[in-house]
């Protein structure tokens, strides 16, 4: 996010994939974040591909998130 506001922006792109590839874990909330903000990046810099790409992987994980979520609670729920 630093670089991001910095208005560097292929630091923040680099940084944002690094994030997410050190998480490693399917549907997380924080990875959804790095996805959106990457895509941010990458809209800002005329690069339409890659954000879509971006903005359409952390809308996949947002979901996966919730959908994880609401499996919890509903076993919790259940019991």
């Amino acid at each position: 996010i630093y670089f991001y506001h910095r208005k560097d922006y292929d630091s923040a792109i680099a940084d944002f994939t690094k994030a997410v590839e050190c998480c490693g874990q399917r549907g997380c909330k924080a990875c959804a974040k790095e996805f959106y903000m990457r895509g941010r990046a990458y809209l800002i810099k005329g690069d339409y591909y890659n954000a879509v790409k971006s903005f359409i992987t952390a809308l996949k994980e947002l979901l996966l998130y919730i959908l994880i979520t609401l499996k919890f609670k509903c076993r919790t729920l259940i019991k």
